[in-house]
Formats: C-alpha cells, structure tokens, sequence
C-alpha cells in the first residue's frame, strides 16, 4: 500500500471514530517520534484522565500536513522543516527536538561500529560480506526520502554510493521509519537506518551503529561530535478545533515532557 492509499485509509478512519470520542486529541505525521508520543500521551492522560491521546501509524510528515490541512487530525509531526508552500498564516509549528540519524543492524549482530569507508563499500556492494561472512543486505529509503537527503548530504563522499545502491538489482525499498526497521530485523545480514528516538520508544530489536567511532546520543549531538540528526517539529493549526489541544501542548514543554524525551534520544533544548 502506498503512502497516498495509507494517508486516505487513516483519514477515513479518523472519520469513522473521532465523533466517539468528543475530548480526543488525534496525533499523525512522521513515523520518528510515534513511539515517543504514545509514551508523552499515556503520560499526558494520566494527568487529564478526561482526554484520549490517538497516535496514528506512519503517514510521512507531507501526509500529517496534508491531514493537518483538512482538518483530520490535531498535531502533525514532521522530522523536516516546513517548505514555503505548506506555511499558512493559519499555520503554527516549532521545533522540540532533535534526535541522532543511525545506521542499525539487528540486535543479535556483532557488528557494533561503522565507517564512513564501510558505508561507501556495502551500499555499492564492494563489499558484500561482514566480518563474520554473513551476506550484508542493505535496507534503501526512497531517494526523496529525508533520511536518504540527509545522509548523503552529512556524509558528502557518500553521495554518490548511494545513488549506486538503487541501482542494484533486488535491495529493498522502505516506505517508512517502522518499516524499515522490521525489514532489518527480518532480513538477515540487514544494514539500514533509523533513529535513536525510535529504537529507544519502540524498543525494536535493532541497536544503532556508532560512526566512525563516535556513539550515538543525545550528549554527542549537543557536543557537536555525532554529525547525523533529524530535527523534529509540532505543527498544528492556529483554529484547532479540540479545546484540550492547548493543554497537550503545554505538557509537551514541561519537565515531565523533556524527561520522556531524554530518556527516548532526544535533544532538548532548555528554551523547548
């Protein structure tokens, strides 16, 4: 199914059950931070046991705009900055933050670290084994995909190895975050990308890579020193219809928020 026929599924199933709930605050956009917003949802009810907190799977942070836009959900996420053409004046959105862009293997793997080098010879498939002689299946996001944009762009060498890695024959194409990572922990040998904020929120059998020698974290993202991050935004509309949206984003910038956000891989920012 592809991310339009996804996007209208969600939709009608939004229609379908948000007149159910009448103080429902429906969440939908990047599948990055999901995992990590059920986690601010459950604990954002437990202080608003009146208020239903509907976290919807993957639809892109183009299809939570779009929903956004008709009025189908709440709060859009988005791991990009709004382009000129999505910004209204009716339109809010701030950055929360941001977590680090990891290349992932499955947890059972030995493999625990990556160079910049490896990752140019097993994307082109210079390389096809790893160190234990296990075949490496690389895991693609589309071209256009913010990962893709932001890897080739971190890592410049890399650019053009990863446009060699769509031209091989038979390596898998995810369509999304949650995606991607099931491909890798079911394909053996599986190399491909993620983000901290999501294996630590969705507790998914994968373990990110150091690069280059340099750990994931969020203190190597605010030492400057872990090169790959995604920076992470709340969009929502100036003429929102649920009333408790407000308090939701209130709790999103309180201590209780930023310890959940901690904990999962994020980058906080005092001023968020």
């Amino acid at each position: 199914m592809n991310r339009f026929l996804m996007l209208i599924f969600y939709l009608l199933m939004i229609c379908v059950s948000k007149p159910l709930f009448a103080e429902l605050i429906v969440v939908g956009g990047s599948g990055t931070d999901l995992g990590t917003f059920k986690l601010l949802g459950q604990a954002f009810i437990k202080e608003h046991p009146g208020i239903q907190i509907k976290v919807l799977p993957s639809m892109g942070s183009s299809g939570g705009l779009k929903a956004l836009k008709h009025q189908k959900i709440d709060l859009a996420l988005t791991s990009r900055p709004l382009k000129a053409k999505e910004i209204t004046d009716s339109i809010n959105y701030r950055h929360y933050a941001s977590t680090p862009l990891v290349f992932v293997v499955a947890r059972s793997s030995a493999q625990k670290d990556i160079s910049t080098e490896q990752v140019l010879e097993f994307y082109t498939g210079d390389i096809k084994h790893w160190p234990d002689g296990s075949v490496i299946r690389p895991i693609l996001r589309p071209l256009s995909d913010s990962d893709t944009k932001l890897i080739v762009n971190t890592l410049i060498e890399c650019k053009k190895c990863f446009y060699k890695a769509y031209q091989r024959r038979g390596v898998p194409i995810a369509l999304t975050d949650q995606e991607s990572a099931d491909m890798v922990t079911s394909v053996p040998g599986a190399l491909g990308t993620s983000t901290l904020a999501l294996i630590l929120s969705e507790k998914k059998s994968i373990k990110a890579l150091s690069l280059n020698g340099i750990i994931a974290s969020a203190e190597s993202l605010d030492n400057q020193l872990y090169p790959m991050f995604k920076d992470l935004y709340l969009v929502y509309n100036k003429q929102h219809k649920s009333k408790f949206l407000p308090d939701f984003l209130g709790f999103l910038s309180s201590e209780k928020a930023r310890s959940i956000l901690l904990n999962t891989g994020h980058l906080v920012k005092k001023s968020n």
